[in-house]
């Protein structure tokens, strides 16, 4: 059906919208009405990227760090520890689900935001970490609470855990410059 047989079947039901409407239930059949109705105003339809299976290295150690970020800044420590099963996990269920995406880093920032919500919070005190597994997007967020503090969690400026040694300005404070 061309475009001029596609106008005349949506005129000869204009007047029964049931009937439009079960027209334009057909697969491609309402896209291709919105494309006229762009071209008719003399503009170009948009053009769609295109939606590809999960790469075999996504989401690599970029957006790996880029969650720990995240979850960090958001005192999760739970979810920054746990990287490597979030990653999985995503990996397993967008396999699973044969999903095809036009943008899988925007998919797994999605994923980042929603598993603060789905991960029940493990830790009390997200910021208490094994030294070892300190990240420069914790020492930010310690260094953040102890300049500004934290009103919604009523934090007052200057507070400093002794387990995460010195505070910043005394000898020997481990917080990078």
């Amino acid at each position: 059906m061309d475009d001029h047989e596609f106008g005349a079947k949506l005129k000869e039901l204009r007047d029964d919208i049931a009937a439009m409407r079960e027209f334009l239930r057909q697969p491609g059949y309402l896209a291709r009405l919105y494309d006229l109705a762009i071209k008719g105003a003399g503009k170009k339809p948009p053009k769609h990227k295109a939606r590809a299976q999960l790469p075999d290295d996504f989401p690599a150690q970029k957006e790996k760090d880029a969650a720990r970020s995240y979850w960090a800044l958001r005192k999760r420590r739970d979810l920054v520890n746990d990287v490597e099963h979030q990653a999985q996990a995503f990996r397993d269920h967008h396999l699973g689900k044969g999903t095809l995406a036009a943008d899988w880093p925007a998919t797994w920032r999605t994923w980042m935001a929603n598993a603060l919500r789905f991960s029940p919070k493990h830790a009390a005190d997200s910021l208490n970490y094994p030294e070892a597994a300190v990240t420069l997007a914790v020492w930010q967020e310690r260094l953040r609470l102890f300049r500004e503090g934290d009103e919604g969690d009523r934090i007052a400026p200057g507070y400093w855990k002794a387990s995460w040694g010195p505070k910043p300005g005394e000898p020997g404070c481990q917080a990078p410059q």
